[in-house]
């Protein structure tokens, strides 16, 4: 069952991004042989990434966008009412990375701050989140930051670290008088959660093993199950949205996946 969630009245007036200095060249990578980098760079369309090497964080890269975004906006930081970041790589599990970007970007202590824990799905499921409180309780200037390192991928896990990239970006929204709208179909698939995992992150794990360890926040990719959603579910939802909304495809500039491999998004294009 689809269900097209729309909010009116709210605006994005700015976004920003930010990424390391470092990039990452896959022909350097070692745990590639020769011919699993041609095999990359044929279906997955990449050649390098962004790269941190843990020297800085998703709340840093988020810092820097959102600092650069309010001095091009002319947003004083008292201003803003709502910050919301989205991340799975925070810089503690307590207390949220939220709270040290209100601190860092000197917000007012009454703005509302909290993370969510998603990755692929974040920016959209971030942006109905603030569109919606912004409209609950009347909030005018809001910020939502979306960023990830590659510090939740194993260095050696040739499956997941190379498709992770370091970047940090702020959406700025505000409420307007136009007559603009944003259409969701938000859909949920937990009964695949085990195809993206950091099996040894939390207290679960803990919990199964009886004992006290340090965590392990590698993430473990099934790039085979992935594959298969992306090319099941992606289109479908997107003809959903556009056929209940009566938006004529070809009025859209761009289509923008979140996916980084050329063959899911050929196919998506196709389909």
């Amino acid at each position: 069952m689809h269900n097209i969630r729309s909010l009116g009245n709210i605006e994005i007036c700015g976004v920003a991004a930010s990424v390391p200095s470092q990039k990452f060249d896959f022909s350097n990578y070692p745990y590639f042989t020769e011919s699993d980098k041609k095999e990359f760079a044929k279906l997955v369309g990449v050649e390098s990434k962004r790269y941190s090497n843990g020297k800085l964080t998703s709340s840093d890269l988020c810092f820097a966008s959102a600092q650069s975004l309010l001095m091009e906006l002319n947003w004083e930081p008292e201003e803003v009412e709502l910050l919301i970041l989205v991340t799975q790589s925070p810089d503690y599990t307590v207390p949220a990375s939220a709270v040290l970007l209100q601190h860092r970007l000197n917000l007012s202590n009454k703005a509302i701050v909290f993370d969510i824990n998603l990755g692929c799905s974040g920016w959209v499921y971030g942006l109905l989140t603030v569109a919606a409180l912004m409209k609950s309780v009347n909030i005018k200037k809001a910020l939502l930051l979306t960023g990830e390192t590659s510090i939740i991928a194993n260095y050696q896990d040739k499956s997941s670290f190379p498709l992770m990239g370091d970047a940090g970006a702020a959406t700025a929204l505000t409420i307007t008088d136009s007559d603009c709208q944003m259409h969701f179909d938000i859909n949920v698939a937990g009964d695949g959660y085990q195809a993206i995992i950091a099996k040894q992150s939390g207290a679960r794990h803990r919990a199964m093993n009886n004992e006290l360890q340090s965590y392990n926040h590698d993430v473990t990719l099934d790039g085979g199950k992935v594959l298969d959603f992306c090319l099941r579910k992606v289109a479908p939802s997107i003809v959903k949205l556009l056929s209940e909304t009566n938006t004529d495809p070809a009025t859209i500039d761009y289509f923008v996946f979140h996916q980084a491999n050329r063959i899911i998004n050929e196919n998506l294009r196709k389909n």
